[in-house]
């Protein structure tokens, strides 16, 4: 049920709490109230309304429309309330806003629900729900948007949409629901996952609108995901991914609309593989998080075009394929460290030791446009600063003919690793679909239908042989143990010898309405260094870059990104 309280839309979510029955309203429709908790707050009025006071300044979702004539209070027995009943039945001042109580209601509470959050609810009969507020997905950000069920695994789809049509409808908790604990550190940190992470009682896309006609809703929720719920997040939804984590370019989205990137003049790239997360954390500060899933080369290519989103992004290898990770998004680096912190399954403990150097690969450095350069170097000096260590320039090809390794047989890195992870690449984008395009024939007699972009890397992905494969594996190989003995080292107490300084974005606009013909990538580039070499890498925006902006006939701004990197492990 979706409900309207000052201009602003509410979804219903079921607590488990009654009042009782005489307090019940005999109308079916909402009552928004207001609910204090003995959980939280002392029961003496000026306390209360000093807490309600705060309301406001603490959460997005309350608004002074919860200010109705009742008032509900979930307290344990030993809780005595009395001082409201004196206090608050009559005239209360909040925010300069007459409140009028006629009636403070005990709220019926059972012996598991220790712990009852104050804040925004609704009332309907003897029932009580939570208040989710209802944001329009304004970017078409979202696939896929829900809600909770009883079950904290399962969801159900959240079929709303804006005022006059302009988006799907978000729902996000009240900020002041969250209690995070020991067991719960993130409690209440509102996540988008991307639409190749399955979830119970939701239809994964994969961004193909064959594959979203192929299967049914999926019956289980991926385990990665289950973690972060038993951590405490709120999941809200699922973001739009380039078909298949393809790296799709906007003019290449045939089945679904490709979402917006509000930066600049509106009409630059909003990502590739994880668009959808890259461009929601850019547009909508109610949100926390965005958790992705991608091809190791696809996610260079996202994080390179996080660039033009502004988004603090990181890339963790938590997936025990070759060349599949896991990274989150996030507007604020005290909520990606936390999130780190929480979700990595770290074996290195916090410690002050820091890197002892900052390495700086001359075969990416000095960039051609010295504006940005300029905000490299800057960054690289606040870098120098805190580490205490000047930067260290080297070359990886130079070192590399310097020391090779014997398995090179003389050959110079560019020509040793020239189609080591692509080759890989390009097949597992094909292979790892061989069952689906089995099952969409079986189902509806005919072939997968996937854009032409998508459709020339299954091509490439279909004439790699056997020996190919293998030959790309084992140079992958020897290239990440001579990245290891010559370049980072892992530490036990800092995590990393070194970090490693990386470009990640591109030196002028890209924009939507471009076509671009696909092309294969060889060698270990800039963008791919650190997926293949399976590096844990954070991209942190800067500053930001003017343009001529077509689109907008004016100058515009995009935001300008550095990457560090750290050793595999």
């Amino acid at each position: 049920m979706i409900v309207a309280v000052e201009q602003h839309q509410y979804a219903l979510v079921a607590t488990g709490l009654r009042v009782p029955v005489a307090y019940s309203r005999p109308f079916d429709h909402p009552q928004p109230v207001v609910l204090i908790s003995a959980s939280d707050t002392r029961l003496e009025y000026e306390v209360v309304t000093e807490r309600i006071q705060r309301f406001k300044e603490e959460d997005d979702v309350f608004n002074e429309g919860f200010l109705t004539d009742i008032l509900l209070v979930a307290r344990n027995c030993a809780s005595n309330f009395e001082g409201l009943h004196i206090g608050l039945p009559g005239d209360a001042n909040i925010n300069g806003r007459r409140w009028h109580v006629g009636t403070v209601c005990n709220v019926i509470t059972s012996a598991s629900q220790a712990y009852v959050p104050s804040g925004p609810y609704f009332l309907r009969g003897n029932e009580v729900f939570q208040a989710w507020k209802l944001y329009v997905d304004r970017s078409s950000c979202f696939q896929t948007t829900v809600l909770p069920t009883q079950y904290p695994y399962r969801f159900k789809n959240l079929d709303s949409i804006g005022p006059n049509g302009t988006g799907k409808s978000v729902a996000v908790p009240s900020r002041l629901y969250a209690q995070p604990s020991a067991a719960k550190p993130l409690d209440g940190v509102r996540v988008g996952i991307k639409d190749n992470f399955q979830l119970a009682g939701t239809k994964s896309s994969l961004g193909n609108r064959s594959f979203l006609a192929t299967y049914d809703e999926d019956k289980d929720t991926a385990s990665f995901i289950k973690t972060l719920i038993d951590l405490g997040v709120v999941i809200v939804g699922k973001t739009k991914m380039a078909a298949f984590a393809s790296g799709e370019k906007p003019c290449d989205w045939f089945d679904f609309q490709c979402p917006f990137n509000p930066r600049g003049d509106a009409h630059l790239e909003p990502g590739a593989s994880s668009t959808g997360s890259a461009a929601a954390t850019a547009a909508y500060n109610w949100m926390d998080i965005y958790w992705k899933c991608a091809r190791a080369s696809c996610k260079m290519r996202s994080l390179r075009h996080q660039v033009f989103d502004g988004c603090l992004g990181s890339k963790n290898w938590l997936i025990p394929l070759p060349l599949d990770t896991v990274g989150y998004l996030s507007r604020n680096l005290e909520v990606l460290q936390q999130f780190s912190r929480r979700t990595l399954k770290s074996t290195i403990k916090e410690s002050k030791k820091f890197p002892r150097s900052i390495l700086y690969p001359t075969d990416f450095f000095p960039q051609t446009d010295p504006v940005q350069q300029g905000l490299r170097d800057k960054f690289v000096s606040i870098l120098e600063d805190f580490l205490g260590v000047k930067k260290t320039s080297f070359s990886i090809a130079e070192r590399w003919a310097g020391n090779p390794p014997k398995e090179a047989e003389g050959k110079s890195l560019a020509e040793f690793a020239s189609k080591s992870g692509y080759t890989l690449f390009y097949h597992d984008i094909y292979h790892e679909y061989d069952s689906f395009r089995d099952d969409h024939l079986t189902k509806f007699g005919s072939q997968a239908y996937v854009s032409p972009s998508m459709q020339w890397r299954w091509d490439r992905g279909a004439e790699v042989t056997t020996p190919d494969l293998e030959k790309s594996h084992e140079e992958l190989k020897v290239l990440q143990e001579w990245f290891i003995e010559e370049v980072l080292r892992p530490d036990e107490i800092s995590g990393t010898t070194s970090i490693l300084v990386l470009p990640v974005g591109p030196e002028k606009p890209d924009y939507r309405d471009l076509f671009i013909l696909p092309a294969p990538r060889v060698g270990i580039d800039a963008l791919g260094l650190a997926a293949f070499l399976r590096l844990p890498q954070l991209v942190i925006p800067v500053g930001q870059i003017e343009y001529n902006s077509r689109v907008s006939a004016r100058k515009e701004s995009f935001p300008y990104c550095c990457s560090i990197a750290g050793a595999h492990g």
